[in-house]
């Protein structure tokens, strides 16, 4: 706060699963600095959101790479999609501001406004698209990819579903 800093963001990995996560939200809040989460989602439970929420945490935003399929491919788990709209449900009944953030891949682009339809549906009012690149689990996975080409479908079908999602 001292240094100007109005918003912290908890990353890396599943920051509620540090045991002092709580008292981590509640110091950057008492300083007055916003306070939001990054997560997959993957065991953020109602009650971690609520003790969150009780704390000062004011959003959370969840990855979701896709529908079910291409989700839990792409993050290695299965059930990793329905743990992350249960989170992205359990954000919004608890008062924050929810969002998903979702990698765009190869995958994932034929789905995407099936996507928008679910992410919308479990109460998410932010949605950040941004292109996988080819580190963590696509590091190993150019047939995930985007290739510069792929742009010319991607762009346009953004635009569209922007203009959807505004009705």
């Amino acid at each position: 706060a001292e240094l100007g800093v109005r918003e912290v963001t908890l990353i890396g990995g599943e920051a509620y699963l540090r045991k002092d996560w709580i008292e981590v939200v509640r110091a950057v809040r008492n300083a007055g600095v916003d306070c939001s989460l990054g997560t997959g989602g993957l065991t953020l439970t109602a009650e971690r959101v609520k003790a969150a929420a009780d704390a000062g945490l004011q959003s959370a935003s969840v990855s979701i790479d896709g529908l079910e399929d291409v989700h839990d491919e792409v993050r290695g788990v299965k059930g990793s999609f329905r743990a992350a709209i249960r989170a992205v449900k359990a954000i919004r009944e608890h008062g924050l501001v929810a969002s998903v953030t979702t990698q765009l891949n190869r995958r994932a682009l034929p789905q995407l406004e099936a996507v928008m339809e679910q992410i919308l549906a479990a109460g998410a009012t932010n949605w950040q698209v941004q292109l996988t690149m080819p580190m963590g689990n696509a590091a190993d996975r150019p047939e995930l990819l985007l290739q510069p080409f792929d742009l010319l479908e991607v762009m346009p079908k953004l635009a569209e579903l922007f203009e959807a999602g505004l009705r």
